[in-house]
């Protein structure tokens, strides 16, 4: 079984605040931007989780 893609870069973590304040829809599945385990839904962790991902990466 092949691994969902994952959201990457700046303008995935722009999308997900604006997703959590209900000002726009996300353009991906949920799983795309599912970094923490809290629960199923997009979360202000999973936002945190991105940005450390992509300072790691650099």
């Amino acid at each position: 079984m092949s691994e969902q893609p994952k959201a990457t870069d700046i303008f995935d973590a722009v999308e997900m605040p604006e997703y959590l304040s209900e000002n726009k829809n996300l353009s991906q599945n949920r799983t795309y931007y599912k970094f923490a385990n809290y629960d199923d839904d997009i979360n202000l962790p999973d936002v945190f989780a991105l940005i450390d991902n992509i300072v790691r990466e650099g």
